[in-house]
């Protein structure tokens, strides 16, 4: 915290009056930057109109991911951080629950019965983890990301017409 401090330019007795340790401030700057990632992919608006929720999926994760993947060590910190620090624990929580929440809105009105949702979602949000985590090729992640859309989420089944 003296070194926080420091390079702000202010006394570490400063820093301590806002945050009440370590954990404290990176979750607090992670918050921050989660905020702001999801923001910037707000024009991936998640409709879950039927026929388009895979590509909405698909969009939406193969973003995260490219925005996300620069702070992979970040996010490997809260993973070790989270089994030591309940603040880093509950940040790792809230964090699964934004994603999940965005693909919910986007599964919602699909063919996907509500039985299997939270297990699509599920395997989404880990997927979405192991690829920032990992060290991916943006086209493998693609591929990957597209596989799992395709295969987690039914396209409608066309009338036929007589």
């Amino acid at each position: 915290m003296i070194a926080i401090g420091k390079e702000v330019g202010v006394a570490s007795n400063v820093v301590h009056w806002y945050f009440d340790t370590k954990d404290h401030l990176f979750v607090e700057s992670l918050e921050r930057l989660q905020e702001s990632e999801m923001r910037e992919l707000a024009h991936h608006t998640l409709r879950g109109e039927q026929g388009q929720a895979a590509g909405e999926i698909e969009e939406f994760m193969i973003g995260l991911i490219e925005r996300l993947t620069p702070a992979r060590s970040l996010i490997t910190a809260v993973h070790d951080r989270a089994r030591h620090s309940q603040v880093v624990a509950e940040f790792h929580e809230r964090a699964h629950a934004r994603y999940s929440e965005h693909l919910t809105a986007a599964l919602t009105g699909t063919d996907l019965p509500s039985s299997d949702q939270a297990l699509a979602i599920a395997t989404l949000v880990a997927a979405l983890e192991s690829l920032v985590m990992h060290d991916t090729t943006p086209a493998a992640a693609r591929e990957l990301v597209q596989f799992l859309t395709n295969r987690l989420i039914p396209t409608p089944k066309k009338e036929l017409t007589p």
